[in-house]
């Protein structure tokens, strides 16, 4: 007898719990002896003949075809099937219970995180996070060992196989995991696994100081928070932070780097090369310390010219060398780490001036005191 008239002659036996039994067996003997490629029509045959018959999706027999749903898709699951085929049956018959009406997505959860781990096997990560998506929160109750807030981060983890292609998408994930992780806030390790995503995300995003306090929240990531705040713009918190892990940085690959950072020490393309290995992949451009060295250099002048401070700072063979090097004194002075009322660039000598409060306040009193005198000359001669 074929496969499709032995569905049906199942289909015809009253007691509910026999038909589980027959369609059970039945299943199992034809995974076992048909050809893989063969399997994606014996499993549309059986989604239809057994799954999807009225005699099992209605009164009580509704019970029947969830069972079979559900046992059809553990046994997909443990059968070694290639995973292109796999995710062919599985994309299939959602598609085919979905048009139905029949199953509602209680039932279909299971069968999308399957459909996921096959998306994820061929590297189709996209495809894999979006079939996680689309299981709503009652429904992944019905996942077993699985909860909604496990669902939320591993949609993330799978963005950030894509990254910086879905850096967007990351971010979404990464809010909607916020929010289903209030409720197992107790589950210290899931937590901690979405806020290492996330600092990723804040890496990739360039936000590296975000990055570096995101991992200085996390167990045992204080390498990487000082790798990210290190390659950050000069601000108090990077110091403070620098200071911080210079301290107990001694074994780090990395430790000179470390403390040439936290020192207010120039940094160099060295530096950078030794960083390198602990930045994940992590797109960094050459000239990613000329701000620190910046503020390094300007530590020991009080004027120095723009074309001696673009040597010094590392942009001397970069083709606009002395126009970066000045935007990058201005980017430090708009946003305060360079004092505006000390600080300065002369667009006459084409210079970086940098005066002490004290001296620019004598300063000011040596002229008022020179004008006074020649008023008083003035005044004398007019006499």
């Amino acid at each position: 007898m074929t496969w499709a008239p032995q569905l049906e002659a199942v289909g015809r036996i009253a007691s509910s719990e026999e038909r589980i039994a027959q369609y059970t067996r039945l299943l199992e003997h034809a995974l076992h002896d048909t050809p893989s490629a063969s399997l994606p029509s014996l499993v549309r045959t059986y989604v239809d003949g057994a799954v999807l018959d009225p005699v099992n999706t209605t009164g009580a027999g509704l019970l029947v075809g969830r069972h079979m749903l559900a046992h059809l898709a553990t046994q997909l699951a443990a059968a070694h099937i290639p995973a292109n085929i796999l995710c062919t049956i599985v994309s299939d018959t959602l598609a085919t219970c979905e048009a139905s009406s029949i199953m509602g997505d209680d039932e279909l959860g299971p069968w999308r995180v399957l459909l996921a781990e096959q998306y994820a096997s061929l590297s189709r990560w996209r495809d894999a996070a979006q079939a996680l998506q689309s299981i709503t929160p009652h429904a992944a109750r019905r996942i077993p060992q699985l909860s909604f807030a496990q669902l939320c981060v591993r949609v993330v983890e799978l963005w950030l196989h894509d990254l910086p292609s879905h850096v967007a998408e990351a971010e979404q994930a990464i809010k909607r995991a916020n929010s289903a992780i209030l409720e197992e806030r107790d589950n210290k390790a899931l937590v901690h696994e979405l806020w290492s995503y996330h600092a990723r995300v804040l890496a990739i995003q360039h936000r590296f100081m975000e990055a570096a306090a995101r991992y200085m929240d996390l167990p045992h990531a204080d390498m990487y928070a000082a790798v990210y705040a290190i390659i950050s713009p000069p601000s108090a918190q990077r110091t403070s932070m620098l200071t911080r892990l210079a301290q107990h940085a001694s074994a780090w690959p990395f430790a000179q780097t470390l403390h040439h950072a936290a020192e207010g020490r120039f940094l160099r393309p060295a530096d950078l090369e030794a960083l390198a290995p602990f930045l994940g992949g992590v797109p960094v451009q050459p000239d990613v310390f000329v701000e620190h060295n910046v503020c390094v250099a300007l530590s020991f002048f009080s004027s120095v010219p723009l074309t001696q401070l673009t040597r010094l700072v590392g942009l001397e063979a970069h083709e606009h060398g002395v126009q970066a090097c000045e935007a990058a004194v201005a980017r430090l002075l708009s946003q305060g780490v360079l004092p505006t009322d000390t600080c300065w660039i002369d667009q006459v000598t084409q210079a970086v001036y940098l005066d002490a409060p004290d001296a620019e306040a004598d300063r000011e009193a040596r002229i008022s005191a020179c004008l006074q005198a020649l008023d008083a000359a003035h005044a004398r001669l007019s006499a």
